[in-house]
């Protein structure tokens, strides 16, 4: 199924982050960590600052999930994307 998000809207990807030590003790799951980088999967019209496939770090708080069929999708605004991670 194909989706496009309307005006200045982002559908991202999230990553699927596992906090950890450099000497690779897993720490307690962190929903702000683990939901805070991802990769966008579409972008609206009005969009010019990231483009499809760009990952990005957003605020964690501000994205509401969505599922579209067996894919869990982040829908963000564009001014919630705080950076590219290149």
């Amino acid at each position: 199924m194909k989706i496009k998000p309307l005006h200045g809207n982002v559908f991202i990807e999230p990553f699927d982050v596992t906090p950890q030590t450099k000497s690779g003790i897993i720490l307690q799951d962190d929903k702000k960590l683990s939901r805070s980088r991802g990769r966008v999967v579409a972008v609206g019209p009005d969009v010019i600052a990231v483009k499809e496939n760009d990952s990005v770090i957003f605020k964690p708080n501000h994205p509401h999930e969505v599922t579209i069929g067996d894919t869990v999708l982040l829908v963000a605004k564009v001014d919630d994307i705080v950076g590219i991670i290149s």
